[in-house]
């Protein structure tokens, strides 16, 4: 950069020797013009003496100075000066300054960063430019995704009795005897399916034996009937429920005396189940139980009976 005070004191020294060498003829001829010259000339170099004992500008000024791209001469408009050059800073020397937490390609992202061209970040190229250098980092240009985690286990819920689809079994025992002026009586134990079709509504399927105790002789059968069962009301912890249905009996014997050894069993009753825990329900119910012919035989005497039972519901567990 031109300093304006030295091109001053420049002009000011041509003038003083311009006027040294005009009075050089006549100091010979006149004293007094040669000790008025010998003034002018240490007036004209006063300036230049202030100029070389005082700095041109401050220290803050140069460093700003260096920064200046393009400068132009305050004193001369006609030429750009030349810009002084940043100095270059060694990443090393910041990487030392940084944070010792800070990983590495952190570090190396910063200096990609900060150091690009200011003019390349902005305008068609700006998108090239930050892309180039994030895909150098991929752990600073992509953040990690958090990770899943798992959701709690729910608290299992029991499922409600008697629901559309459910399927259970039972095993069930009980005694019967006649409500007329014969005393046949008879016990029974068996176990059945069941499958809920609907809610509360369920068919049956029971296979039971049977021990007949009548006058003349007694017998043992076994039965196999078909029962439709509605659990009009249900509960958590119980069940009211009204079946009927019909099968059929082969007996050792005639049952009941003069009567035949096959026979039909309709029956129709009601009951209650009452949960014992998740899974397990007692069963008590109470049927009007008929045995007949249906008069396929000469003799069809039947049989009426009060028959009660108690029975343990289950889930299939398979």
């Amino acid at each position: 950069m031109n300093n304006p005070n030295a091109t001053f004191s420049r002009n000011d020294a041509t003038r003083s020797t311009n006027l040294l060498r005009a009075f050089q003829g006549s100091h010979r001829r006149n004293p007094a013009a040669l000790i008025l010259a010998i003034a002018l000339l240490g007036i004209a170099l006063a300036p230049l003496k202030r100029a070389q004992a005082s700095p041109i500008t401050s220290t803050k000024s140069n460093h700003l100075a260096q920064f200046k791209s393009p400068a132009w001469d305050s004193a001369n408009f006609d030429e750009p000066t030349t810009p002084t050059p940043v100095p270059h800073i060694a990443s090393e020397a910041l990487v030392n300054e940084l944070p010792e937490a800070m990983p590495a390609n952190a570090t190396q992202a910063l200096f990609a960063t900060d150091f690009i061209e200011p003019s390349l970040t902005t305008g068609p190229l700006a998108g090239d430019v930050i892309d180039a250098g994030l895909d150098e980092f991929p752990a600073i240009a992509q953040s990690p995704e958090p990770e899943p985690t798992e959701a709690e286990p729910s608290e299992e819920i029991s499922p409600v009795f008697g629901a559309d689809g459910s399927e259970r079994w039972y095993i069930h025992a009980g005694g019967a005897t006649t409500l007329g002026g014969d005393t046949s009586r008879f016990g029974l134990v068996g176990a059945g399916a069941s499958h809920f079709f609907a809610d509360g509504h369920s068919i049956n399927l029971e296979l039971n034996s049977m021990v007949f105790d009548q006058p003349g002789d007694d017998a043992v059968g076994l039965n196999l009937s078909a029962i439709l069962r509605w659990h009009f009301v249900r509960e958590a912890d119980w069940s009211l429920y009204i079946d009927g249905g019909a099968g059929i009996l082969g007996t050792t014997n005639d049952v009941p005396r003069r009567g035949s050894s096959f026979n039909f069993t309709p029956q129709v009753g009601g009951g209650t189940t009452i949960r014992l825990n998740d899974e397990q329900r007692l069963m008590v119910g109470l049927r009007w139980h008929h045995i007949s012919n249906a008069d396929l035989y000469s003799g069809n005497p039947g049989l009426d009976t009060i028959f009660g039972y108690v029975g343990l519901n289950l889930p299939f567990s398979f």
